[in-house]
């Protein structure tokens, strides 16, 4: 073979070898992106309904304890909610001597709002029963009819502290309505409740 040959082979050998070698980056599998990050949310963590769970003690007069509430929170949550309260409150009648208690439960619906930092507003309307003594003659005070049942309807306006994650106070005013009060009891009352609050 003549050299002129050889050298054109020689060549084109050199300038494929240097092709491959160039071509070769790009026959290669991509690196795998990272992984995008999630966007934080704008609290930093997912918003959750905050039903609440809250129980405390009654005043009638704001200067002694005069029964206790326990309500919780069933649907909805955050800003509207709907829930059951159950309360005993001495207001009842006196019966031999001994001032009976009323027991009350209701069925509410709540509007809730946030104010500044871990304060928090809450208004709500409630519809139920109270069952309490009706002493129309001391003799027979333990008989079946010394005790009756009235409708109450009511409305409450608390104020909530956050003082951890969970747990807070919350505190405020409760006017109830009954139809037929206990006697010696006013048909509207203002009762004032304290307590502590779980969401």
């Amino acid at each position: 073979m003549s050299r002129p040959i050889l050298a054109a082979l020689f060549v084109v050998a050199t300038v494929a070898t240097a092709a491959t070698a160039t071509a070769q980056p790009a026959l290669t599998a991509p690196a795998a992106a990272p992984p995008a990050e999630r966007p934080a949310s704008s609290g930093g963590e997912p918003a959750s309904p905050e039903r609440w769970l809250a129980v405390g003690a009654l005043s009638l007069d704001g200067a002694q304890v005069d029964g206790a509430r326990l309500q919780v929170d069933l649907f909805g949550g955050g800003l509207i909610a709907a829930g059951l309260a159950g309360s005993v409150l001495a207001r009842g009648d006196q019966v031999m001597d001994t001032e009976v208690p009323a027991f009350a439960g209701l069925g509410y619906l709540a509007a809730t709002v946030r104010l500044t930092g871990p304060l928090s507003l809450r208004g709500q309307l409630g519809l139920g029963g109270e069952l309490s003594a009706h002493a129309t003659d001391q003799a027979t005070a333990m008989s079946a009819d010394a005790l009756s049942t009235t409708l109450i309807t009511e409305g409450a306006l608390t104020l909530g502290l956050d003082v951890g994650r969970h747990w807070g106070l919350t505190a405020g005013p409760i006017v109830q309505s009954a139809e037929s009060p206990a006697v010696g009891v006013d048909a509207t009352t203002v009762t004032w409740f304290a307590g502590l609050r779980h969401r």
